[in-house]
């Protein structure tokens, strides 16, 4: 049998360990975003979308709330994908995801790391609602 003093250090080993992993997948270890890329996979029912780059400081930050706010979904995901989204860092490192949106400014938007498709991260509506106004600026989500 273990001492309590070493469990609970386990415990908060493990726990740490679980914190610093969920934070790198949402920041790529420090490095800045230096571009996203957006790619229509399938607009909602009535709604159009077309491909988009930003690179431009204004929708990097735009972007960069919205993945740091997204906040982890529990339970089985079933969602359709409307954007493949690839976030470029400095160091050239890229992290794909999958981003819906809709246009129901009522709704939180999803965010989906294609490495883990199981595991989503609800996007708060502020920020969808500010990611929503960015593509309609750039014409790419219209009712």
């Amino acid at each position: 049998m273990m001492p309590i003093k070493t469990s609970c250090l386990i415990v908060f080993l493990l726990i740490s360990v679980f914190f610093v992993g969920c934070t790198q997948a949402k920041e790529e270890s420090g490095n800045s975003i230096i571009s996203i890329s957006l790619e229509c996979l399938q607009p909602a029912k009535g709604e159009s979308c077309k491909d988009q780059f930003f690179d431009d400081t204004q929708s990097i930050i735009l972007f960069e709330n919205a993945i740091n706010h997204a906040v982890i979904m529990p339970g089985e995901l079933n969602y359709i994908a409307e954007y493949e989204m690839m976030v470029t860092y400095t160091n050239d490192t890229e992290l794909k995801y999958h981003l819906s949106l809709g246009t129901d400014r009522t709704m939180n938007g999803l965010l989906v790391n294609t490495s883990n498709s199981s595991q989503g991260y609800e996007i708060p509506l502020k920020y969808a609602n500010e990611l929503r106004e960015q593509l309609e600026i750039q014409g790419g989500l219209k009712d």
